[in-house]
């Protein structure tokens, strides 16, 4: 139970124990209404600046996603990239073993 609670209802039930013996003490009672309001007040602001840091932490959260979203597609860009120059090297390399093979083979065929 939230301590502010626990106060405004001590103050509450302070000021109807007192109203219900028959003395109302009008001071006592206007001092528990007044703790009420300001327990109350105090409430609100503590909701206020709760619903502010929730705020705050969703948009570093959305921020935190954006960023990461963008290294991903970052680093998706680039493997593709390597893989395409992976595959550029690739057909490079095959061609160079062929015109290999294909000059072994017209060594091999030319006369002595």
């Amino acid at each position: 139970v939230d301590p502010t609670m626990m106060a405004m209802l001590a103050a509450l039930l302070q000021a109807q124990t007192t109203r219900s013996s028959g003395g109302a003490d009008t001071e006592e009672l206007r001092r528990a209404q007044e703790q009420v309001r300001r327990l109350e007040d105090e409430a609100r602001e503590a909701r206020r600046q709760a619903d502010e840091r929730a705020r705050r932490a969703e948009q570093e959260l959305d921020e935190m996603r954006r960023q990461m979203q963008a290294k991903q597609a970052q680093a998706t860009q680039e493997l593709q990239s390597l893989e395409q120059q992976r595959r550029a090297d690739r057909t490079l390399l095959d061609d160079f073993k062929k015109e290999v093979n294909e000059a072994r083979l017209a060594a091999r065929a030319a006369p002595p």
